[in-house]
């Protein structure tokens, strides 16, 4: 789709890491709720964006592909914030200022990496946001994974980990 070669391994890793999800979901033993199902909507359209941004990188700067974010973003949280509006006070202020700033340069990176490497390159790293969203969680909620949290985890973090190591030996070998 992408016109990105897409090999044997690299499907094996891929697998290796949707297994880890469903390490994580236990679909079958446990009842995957609202939740669950939320997190892997949000996946499938964040995947759909990823590839919207990839695909715009061939024509598009990197800040235009992100102003095109936040031009879309605006109406679409704009309609069902109207309904519950309260305007923020001081702190709430800087911490939102804060909140977009870093949302936007992040939204700016990817970008910018997805213009410079290939998908395969570039999205190991973003399971690296499974890290910190532990962490966080643990801090801000006292939230402790499960077993079969770590064991998933670690089983996508292995898969992420072997298309990096792969993709740096082919990148090498060029």
């Amino acid at each position: 789709m992408l016109g990105e070669t897409v090999r044997l391994r690299r499907w094996t890793a891929i697998g290796v890491g949707f297994a880890g999800v469903l390490i994580i979901l236990r679909p079958g033993f446990e009842q995957v709720g609202l939740g669950q199902l939320l997190v892997l909507c949000s996946s499938l359209i964040w995947a759909c964006a990823l590839l919207v941004i990839k695909t715009l990188s061939r024509t598009d700067s990197s800040v235009t592909i992100t102003s095109y974010m936040a031009f879309l973003m605006i109406p679409l949280i704009l309609i069902p914030a109207s309904f519950v509006w309260r305007w923020p006070e001081g702190e709430q202020l800087l911490w939102l200022v804060l909140i977009g700033v870093l949302g936007g340069s992040g939204q700016l990176c990817v970008a910018e990496a997805l213009h410079q490497a290939d998908t395969a390159v570039v999205m190991p790293f973003d399971f690296c946001k499974l890290l910190w969203i532990t962490v966080l969680a643990y801090l801000a909620f006292g939230e402790v994974p499960d077993r079969f949290t770590w064991l998933g985890g670690a089983v996508v973090f292995a898969s992420a980990l072997c298309i990096t190591y792969r993709e740096r030996r082919v990148i090498t070998d060029r």
